[in-house]
């Protein structure tokens, strides 16, 4: 574990220069909350208690709108929540905006 956490510590603390102990192949999370996530639009939904997520998907089904297709999604279990991302023009998860609830 000692590379992970030195690659970890690296991010946490802002350096340039990633230490030759560091995990070559450890890459940071694209988005991470602690005890809240909120959706602007359901704010009282989702809230301020522990989490566990335990799926993340890239939506490709057909049994859900079209507007969900390609959406990056992910499902906390202790909230009992799926959340999704917006994406770009490229097709990229938009995680610096907020992810939008799609069911509670």
């Amino acid at each position: 574990c000692g590379p992970v956490v030195d690659s970890v510590n690296a991010l946490v603390d802002g350096l340039e220069v990633i230490p030759e102990t560091a995990d070559p192949g450890w890459n940071a999370p694209i988005f991470e909350y602690r005890n809240d996530i909120l959706d602007p639009d359901f704010p009282t939904l989702c809230g301020a208690t522990n989490g566990a997520i335990t799926s993340v998907f890239v939506y490709e089904g057909n049994s859900m709108p079209v507007e969900l297709q390609g959406k990056l999604m992910f499902a906390d279990h202790v909230k009992q929540c799926l959340w999704y991302f917006d994406i770009d023009d490229d097709g990229n998860p938009m995680t610096k905006a907020p992810p939008h609830i799609l069911l509670a």
